[in-house]
């Protein structure tokens, strides 16, 4: 695992998309995020941002809620991602 934000949120991403389509669904059907993230800097966020517009390159993206936390349930992890998505 990186201990750099933007490997952590392509691989985080990834994994969303995988359990999205075990649903039977797509990133157009999440309608919000939670995104917690170790260590809040706005510089760090570049990598984060263009991952997360790579994953909603919609018209209209999912409400996103971004917080920064001290740290996350397992040592290392410095993003974590939650989405609730309506399958149609």
């Amino acid at each position: 695992m990186s201990d750099d934000y933007e490997p952590q949120a392509i691989k985080a991403f990834e994994n969303l998309k995988v359990a999205l389509a075990a649903a039977g669904a797509t990133a157009a059907d999440i309608v919000s995020t939670k995104i917690y993230i170790v260590g809040y800097d706005q510089d760090k966020l570049a990598g984060l941002n263009v991952v997360r517009a790579e994953l909603f390159a919609l018209d209209t993206p999912p409400v996103s809620t971004l917080v920064g936390v001290e740290s996350l349930a397992r040592p290392g992890l410095l993003i974590e991602v939650d989405a609730v998505a309506v399958i149609p």
